[in-house]
């Protein structure tokens, strides 16, 4: 129960914080963004559980998994449902329009605070358990 706690709360706080950051660089978001973000913090949680050595290779590794994540979205939204939220197609070295290697460096990046968010929500959820 309480790891399904901890994944909750790095989720919304994964959710609420891409969406702000959306606001405060691009003006806008979209509900499915905020849902997308929320998705994608617990499987960084995860991998915080065993993070490999190497910070480049640990944002590596976020950078890949956000991508894949928000190419699974895009072929939902964009294309499946014709919902048009966002389109790479005029980026360089994009996919379908839907991830692009520009867009993949911007996940390298912000991979880093995403990942020390969920650790410092895991760090809570262990001091809250040993108070008990």
């Amino acid at each position: 129960m309480r790891k399904l706690a901890e994944y909750t709360v790095c989720a919304l706080l994964g959710a609420a914080g891409y969406g702000a950051l959306e606001l405060a660089v691009r003006g806008r978001t979209h509900w499915t963004m905020t849902l997308l973000a929320g998705a994608v913090m617990p499987v960084l949680s995860l991998i915080m559980q065993r993070p490999p050595r190497s910070p480049f290779l640990l944002c590596g590794l976020g950078a890949a998994v956000i991508t894949a994540f928000e190419f699974a979205a895009g072929m939902i939204v964009n294309v499946a449902l014709g919902w048009q939220i966002w389109s790479y197609a005029g980026l360089p070295l994009n996919y379908k329009g839907q991830i692009c290697a520009q867009y993949a460096a911007a996940w390298f990046v912000l991979s880093l605070p995403a990942f020390a968010l969920c650790r410092a929500v895991r760090r809570s959820f262990r001091a809250g358990q040993a108070s008990r």
